[in-house]
């Protein structure tokens, strides 16, 4: 079981997205946080505006096993070309330890 913090900060705008495509990059985020966030940790998630895009972060840390997963990291490349074909942008972070996603998708 994992345990999630949300921060959402509320505000005015909006933005355009394909939903079909906006689920299938969360989705594959969540499956990520199921194999490879620490259960014993809470997961991170903020929603907030920027200046002109409304941002989503997700932060964790990892899962700390004896021998770890092995990633092909072709979950990720999909959630940046999926977030990109939308006109937002997509990054990642992993030091091994702790784990970070951005999502920023244009305000219209």
């Amino acid at each position: 079981m994992l345990y999630f913090q949300v921060t959402y900060h509320p505000t005015n705008g909006r933005i355009r997205v394909n939903t079909e495509l906006l689920q299938r990059a969360l989705d594959n985020l969540y499956s990520n946080l199921q194999k490879y966030a620490d259960p014993m940790d809470t997961v991170w998630i903020a929603c907030e505006k920027k200046e002109k895009t409304f941002q989503i972060s997700i932060y964790n840390a990892v899962r700390k096993e004896a021998k770890p997963q092995e990633s092909t990291g072709i979950g990720l490349n999909t959630c940046k070309r999926l977030i990109k074909q939308m006109g937002g942008s997509f990054s990642a972070e992993n030091d091994g330890r702790h784990f970070a996603v951005t999502i920023d998708l244009p305000l219209i």
